[in-house]
Formats: C-alpha cells, structure tokens, sequence
C-alpha cells in the first residue's frame, strides 16, 4: 500500500481541499496509509551572512514513498525537497494559485514578493515545482509553472457538502462569499446590476466572509452585513443559508487560473448562483448543461443588465424548480466531484510518481 505524508500548510482552506480531504478519502478506503510527521522536524542549517540559512540535511523523517507539498512558498521548505529525495522519497508540490500574476491591488501580494520577502516568496514557489518529481494544480493554466511534469487534478467537495439543507424562510437573501483582501475589484464587474436585483425584488445582501468595503464596492446605500473570516468547517453552513449566491471574477491571468470551487460549493450546497463567465465557471456550468441538468446557476458577462436579469431570474424561480434543479445538480456533483467518488484522480498521480 502507498504510504503518503501530507504536511500541514497554510492557508487552511487550501490544504484541506487540495491535499488533505483527498488524501484523508483515499486512507478511509483504504487505498493509502497516512504517514505521520513529527511535530518539529530535526533540519540541520548552514548559517550564512544574509540572514537566510542553507538546509543540509534532515534527520527525523518516518518511512514513506511520496510526500505531497501545498503551495510552497518558504525558502526552508524549498531547500528541504532535494534533501527528502535522497532518501529515496518522491516529492510533489501541489498549486492552486497563478502567484506569478498576482494583481498589484491585492493586499497580501507585497507579503510574497521577493524584494520584499527573500524568505518567502513565489521564486521559491517556482523552484520547489521544478526540484519536485511532479507538481498537481487545479487548472491547465497552472501548468505554466512545469508544463513538462504536471497533471491538473481539479477541485472537489466533501460529500456530506450535498446533504446540507438549511432553513430559508423570510427574506431572501443574495450572498458574496469572499473579501476584497483577497478579490481586489471583482465585484465591479457586477457594474451595479447586483444592486439593481437586491432593489427591484426587495431582498437583502449579505457576506459569508468580511464584509469592510462590500458597500461601497457594490454602491449599496446602506451597510452590508457580513460573518466575518469563519472556521473551514463553519463557511458551507453559512454559504448554504443563502437564497442565491454571487460569483463574479475580474477577467486578468490571475483570476484566469482560479479554480471552480466556489461555484461548486455554492451548487453542491444547495445555492443557485451566477457567475462570472471566466474558463473554469464557465467549464462546469457545461458539464451541467451536457449533463442534461437544469443548472441553478448563470453566467454573466460584465455587464449592468446581465447581472440583473440573471440574479431576478434566480430569485423568482418557483419554488419546485428550483429543489428539481437543486437535487439533479447535488446527483450530478455526488457522481463526478466530491473526493468520495474521485480521490482516485490523486490515487492515480500519486501512485504512478512514487514508481
């Protein structure tokens, strides 16, 4: 049996998606055993005048065949790989985010950059999806990173996401699930139309996330309330008491190589949405389609009206069409994306690098 460690990384959210939920689906049936780390790691380190010591070696590493990395951006983590593969271990390194084209407006860019942090930084990020045996990512635009050695391994749910059902009586509610800390500009691409839907039909808006400068972002007269920054086992409840949910991404290479998770939740938990019709939105919204699923989902282009007639649309939908659509897309997402039914889209990469 494949033995698989998967460190902890930051941010939470990303690890469990990307390696942890999928890596703790395959233990449970028992295809791979999870190696266990030690809490601190015996790394031996070369002091040299920059302030930026040199990894030598590693001590205290348990038996394994592959260890699969999120998202490295530390200098130390990086200098760690060569080293763990000289034990005879396979490394991957896994990305979900385009780091490279990271907007100059998003607030956490300048905490990665490598002028202004030489110790944790996307050079680093780079360089650890080249000394890996492999990289995984979320989309075919991540590939850029190491087009010779990647495999896109897309987003998935957990499946009890599709079981969640919560209650919506009174006001309904349209919802953003997100904070302009990390999606600098996206909501002007709903140019009003959210506004013009939230006062043609009378509902509220409300942020699952932080909702400072969602007001005047969407040009609201009056303040938006939000949930703030929630526990990862916290945020599909939360999402799941919207009446009808938002999507919308700035077309840029960045958000150009963002993946579908955030439609799929909002579908997976029972939430109509529209979105944005950027590649990978717009890929699942044709896997339904194909599907012959009536989707609870829409895209629009960046334009007043789309985002109006589309979100009204969605809001006015009776009732019983809505649970119809509701209970097809939930089968649809069972069957094709939640890590009980696909972690063996991982089991297959993982197993064919550790070789």
């Amino acid at each position: 049996m494949l033995r698989v460690a998967i460190p902890p990384a930051e941010p939470r959210a990303v690890y469990a998606i990307r390696t942890r939920w999928p890596a703790e689906a395959l233990a449970a049936q028992g295809k791979i055993e999870l190696v266990p780390l030690p809490e601190v790691l015996d790394i031996t380190e070369e002091q040299r005048p920059n302030d930026r010591p040199l990894v030598t070696a590693i001590k205290n590493l348990p038996e394994m065949d592959l260890i699969v990395f999120t998202r490295v951006l530390s200098e130390r983590l990086m200098q760690l790989i060569p080293l763990i593969q000289q034990r005879g271990i396979k490394v991957i390194c896994d990305i979900d985010d385009d780091f490279r084209h990271a907007q100059p407006n998003l607030p956490g860019r300048n905490s990665i950059h490598p002028k202004i942090n030489p110790k944790y930084n996307w050079h680093h990020f780079v360089r650890a999806c080249q000394l890996a045996d492999h990289m995984t990512c979320s989309t075919p635009a991540l590939q850029a990173y190491r087009p010779e050695a990647s495999t896109v391994v897309r987003n998935c749910v957990p499946a009890h996401y599709l079981s969640l059902d919560m209650p919506r009586n009174g006001v309904p509610v349209v919802g953003w699930s997100g904070g302009l800390m990390t999606h600098p500009g996206d909501l002007a691409e709903t140019r009003a139309g959210v506004l013009a839907a939230v006062m043609e039909t009378n509902t509220r808006f409300r942020v699952v996330g932080d909702p400072k400068g969602v007001q005047q972002a969407l040009g609201f007269p009056t303040p938006i309330a939000g949930t703030g920054w929630l526990p990862l086992e916290q945020y599909p409840i939360e999402v799941a008491r919207l009446t009808v949910g938002i999507v919308p991404l700035a077309d840029h290479a960045f958000n150009r190589a963002k993946s579908w998770i955030t439609p799929l939740t909002m579908a997976a938990v029972g939430v109509p949405y529209v979105a944005s019709p950027l590649p990978e939105y717009e890929l699942f919204h044709q896997q339904l389609v194909r599907a012959a699923v009536s989707p609870p989902a829409a895209l629009a282009g960046p334009r007043t009206r789309e985002w109006k007639r589309e979100l009204i649309r969605a809001l006015r939908t009776p009732e019983n069409e809505r649970k119809e659509a509701v209970a097809q897309t939930r089968e649809y997402i069972r069957h094709h994306h939640t890590y009980e039914s696909q972690a063996e889209r991982w089991l297959e990469v993982w197993e064919t690098v550790a070789r």
